[in-house]
């Protein structure tokens, strides 16, 4: 968009310059990166009430996410989700989902992250935790992670959550947004399509059970016709 292309031309242009200003001649690259992140701070939160959720689309997928994660929180439970009992720390997970729940009480692209990082890192020490406990047999794999951390996604039902990820998105410095950081910020993004999508079978749920989960909450869509019940149909002719 031409707001990011703009904030992103002038965040790289102020940081080259003072790169290479005779005034920070000597300076450590630690000292140069932690100002450009001060840079990234201080310009994003000025133009936080005009750059975030400035878009329909962002705001409208807010409306959908929101409906969808308050109706799945009173019903999904860790097993619908095939999470392995001896990975389910309820207490633990309620730290990894405070942190991401603070998402939306920060302005600058890299604090929203690091409550993306804090969430994600508090899950994985829990599941390191457990293969400690359990042993290899029983360790967990790159495949036990996400199904976790859709689980604390929807029971946190952060606000705006899709404003907040196309945020960080578009103003974060790409350059920074790479390693462990990228890889949570993409896991978080692939919890919150499954969100979006979710159905009964994802679930391994009754369809007719999980519409009506979804209907009592009145979540958009689920007005149509559940479909009907085994024996329902109409009867075969002997």
């Amino acid at each position: 968009t031409g707001d990011e292309r703009q904030v992103q031309q002038f965040l790289a242009g102020t940081e080259a310059s003072f790169r290479g200003h005779p005034a920070w001649q000597g300076a450590s690259e630690e000292d140069l990166d932690a100002a450009g992140e001060g840079l990234e701070k201080y310009v994003l939160t000025k133009l936080y009430p005009r750059l975030f959720g400035a878009y329909d689309a962002d705001r409208e997928r807010d409306e959908v996410l929101a409906s969808r994660l308050a109706a799945l929180r009173k019903f999904v439970q860790p097993s619908h989700l095939d999470i392995p009992p001896h990975f389910v720390e309820q207490q633990g997970w309620l730290v990894a989902q405070e942190h991401l729940r603070k998402i939306d009480a920060y302005k600058a692209p890299r604090d929203k992250l690091v409550c993306v990082l804090n969430c994600c890192r508090v899950i994985n020490n829990l599941l390191s935790a457990a293969a400690e406990r359990l042993g290899p047999e029983q360790a967990a794999g790159a495949d036990d992670f996400l199904p976790i951390l859709i689980f604390n996604t929807i029971q946190a039902c952060p606000e705006a959550l899709e404003s907040n990820l196309q945020y960080i998105q578009r103003f974060r410095n790409g350059s920074r947004l790479n390693g462990e950081e990228a890889y949570f910020y993409t896991n978080l993004v692939s919890a919150t399509s499954f969100v979006e999508t979710i159905d009964a079978e994802s679930l391994s749920m009754d369809a007719a059970e999980f519409i009506a989960h979804m209907r009592r909450e009145g979540v958009p869509g689920s007005e149509l016709p559940l479909p009907p019940a085994a024996g329902d149909g109409p009867l075969d002719l002997l």
